[in-house]
């Protein structure tokens, strides 16, 4: 047998409760020297613009190039040939070898039939496992693009929600402090941008959310792809091999009854491939399962990046 190896900002004019936008830094995050909540809004505006300008590019690139990758994805052809050796296999009707005459005939046209399912199996098992290599090797790549890309822009959204915090601190202080209607307004005015800023933090986190799912996925989904092809080199191969070995003394065996130790023999080898056929369509359906919630996901992330990119 032939080796298989060949997150919109807020525009109402009263301001939110300061309550619900922002959260209390973590208490072993480092504080800057309290700054004014005017300063703190324009540095934190900067730098969401530098996340829009920098960080959101090379997320969606990422984003894009491992969805060019998992596209080419042949899983269904694979799926189908291996359920199709396993029909055949499971159809083999080892006793009627010794039946002669026409029973005789049934079983070598079925031994022809899963001749042919292994030849297929061959062919796109084969194209399956020369590809994996260099796809894997992008897939990690990208993965651990999505983890750098991940942590930077959670780093970023710390050090926002820093700011956010002390601005929140330092409206509330101002307002207890002056009741000069001037005053006021730009405290609502601040207050207001303070909510803006927020919405801008919680997108951030969004995608965040989104760069870490997709990774998760994206590496269970090559794990099991890895295993999947290990599996077809270490267990169907040998077994498929195997079974055609142990078929092919009753082929040529005339018109002799075949022993029974070489039926045997063949009922053995095929309950062995079909245990490990039914193993790959296992992992076959996993994985499949893992397709479909990856490329669903890179998709709804593309469409949370593309509104946040354009902000």
């Amino acid at each position: 047998m032939t080796d298989y190896l060949q997150d919109s900002a807020r525009s109402s004019l009263q301001p939110p409760p300061f309550a619900t936008w922002s959260s209390t830094p973590a208490a072993s995050a480092p504080l800057a020297p309290r700054s004014s909540a005017a300063s703190l809004a324009s540095a934190l505006n900067e730098l969401l613009g530098g996340i829009q300008a920098e960080r959101l590019p090379h997320l969606e690139a990422l984003r894009v190039r491992l969805q060019e990758v998992h596209a080419g994805n042949e899983l269904a052809e694979l799926q189908h040939c291996l359920k199709m050796v396993h029909d055949c296999a499971s159809t083999l009707d080892v006793l009627s070898a010794r039946a002669g005459g026409a029973a005789a005939e049934e079983f070598l046209q079925q031994v022809g039939q899963l001749a042919e399912a292994t030849h297929h199996l061959t062919i796109v098992g084969g194209g399956f496992l020369q590809r994996h290599q260099p796809v894997s090797s992008i897939a990690r790549a990208v993965c651990m693009g999505l983890k750098l890309e991940s942590a930077a822009l959670h780093e970023r959204l710390q050090q926002g929600r820093r700011w956010l915090h002390d601005m929140e601190q330092d409206v509330i202080e101002r307002r207890s402090s002056t009741s000069a209607e001037v005053i006021q307004m730009a405290l609502r005015e601040l207050a207001r941008r303070g909510g803006m800023l927020q919405e801008r933090l919680h997108q951030v986190d969004r995608l965040c959310g989104h760069a870490r799912s997709a990774l998760e996925l994206a590496e269970q989904f090559y794990a099991l792809r890895s295993a999947l092809c290990d599996g077809l080199q270490r267990r169907v191969r040998p077994r498929s091999r195997r079974l055609h070995e142990v078929l092919r003394p009753l082929l040529q065996a005339g018109a002799e009854a075949p022993q029974p130790a070489v039926l045997m023999a063949v009922v053995e080898a095929r309950h062995e491939l079909q245990v490990v056929l039914n193993e790959a369509g296992a992992d076959m359906m996993r994985l499949r399962a893992f397709d479909r919630e990856l490329a669903a996901h890179l998709s709804e992330m593309g469409q949370a990046l593309r509104p946040a990119a354009t902000e």
